[in-house]
């Protein structure tokens, strides 16, 4: 499994950084001293393995415009074919704070993607969980398939709910309560249209745990490639941190509050689960200037990853 994963990546990687220097780095008409002809040439040396003249381009493309995201991009590769690791990682943060536009972002995440499949296991024991985010965090909308990847590797959903399970079963009462202490999982059958899906593993195991908005379907399927949209997204946030935290009462905390969303009326489905994550920062509304939370559209892969990631700084 660990093998099909890795192949699998790995050409992820590699497709994604072949159209990234294919179609994104083209040589500038003019010969100026720009930072993106700069940038050009640091590719050019460094796909000839020449990487101190590459480490030079780059620098002079970062001096030319010190928020210009692909010198930094460009040098953190440098430092990764350097075997200097950690500045390589630091690097490719300051990148990502310099990618404003769609196309920076693009190139920041194959950029990172590339770190992580070269480095390794040096750079990384998890490294190819890495690039698995990076590739989701280009996603402009997410499967169901792509969020139990999110919730396994980056959450660590699995094991952070056995700890808990294992806690609870030692605290007769207390801070836990009784009722989340005895709360089951769901028994059901694996699902049938996932066994040659590469997340299948994963998969199960998440329908084993019985995840609000990630269990089976009435017909025994999980449906892997629906699209995931911000209510139901917003769902599964809430029951996890119910399940993490034993607050039972957040399921309930907003029901009979007025809606503050112009799309999202308080008496239907998600609108509690909106509330939760949203005035917890999990969240954020979809239109800051009209307050539209947009509970149908699709949620994208890097607001996911961001949602997962305060997650995990409330419990």
């Amino acid at each position: 499994m660990l093998k099909v994963k890795r192949t699998l990546y790995l050409s992820i990687g590699l497709m994604c950084l072949l159209a990234a220097c294919g179609s994104r780095l083209e040589v500038p008409q003019a010969e100026l001293d720009t930072p993106q002809h700069r940038v050009y040439n640091g590719y050019t040396l460094l796909e000839s393995g020449k990487i101190d003249a590459a480490f030079y381009e780059f620098s002079l493309a970062r001096e030319l415009d010190p928020k210009y995201a692909p010198a930094y991009t460009g040098l953190g590769l440098v430092e990764v074919y350097r075997c200097h690791f950690d500045t390589a990682l630091k690097t490719m943060n300051t990148t990502r704070s310099y990618s404003g536009d769609d196309e920076h972002r693009y190139a920041v995440g194959v950029g990172f993607m590339r770190v992580y499949i070269i480095g390794g296991e040096k750079i990384d024991n998890d490294w190819l969980a890495r690039v698995k985010e990076e590739f989701i965090t280009l996603l402009e909308q997410i499967n169901r398939a792509d969020v139990v990847a999110l919730f396994v590797e980056e959450l660590k959903l699995a094991e952070l709910l056995t700890k808990r399970t294992l806690k609870m079963a030692d605290t007769s009462r207390g801070a836990w309560g009784k009722e989340t202490v005895s709360r089951p999982v769901d028994k059901t059958i694996p699902a049938t249209d996932i066994n040659s899906h590469i997340f299948n593993e994963d998969i199960n195991a998440l329908i084993a745990i019985g995840i609000k908005g990630l269990k089976l379907c009435p017909d025994q399927t999980f449906r892997p490639e629906k699209v995931v949209s911000r209510s139901e997204f917003a769902i599964m946030i809430e029951d996890i941190l119910i399940r993490l935290t034993g607050a039972d009462g957040l399921a309930t905390q907003f029901v009979s509050n007025r809606s503050p969303f112009p799309d999202l009326q308080s008496d239907r489905p998600g609108f509690n689960a909106a509330m939760t994550c949203t005035t917890r920062g999990i969240m954020a509304v979809k239109n800051s200037r009209t307050g539209a939370f947009d509970p149908l559209g699709p949620i994208s892969g890097a607001e996911a990853l961001s949602s997962i990631r305060v997650l995990k700084t409330q419990f």
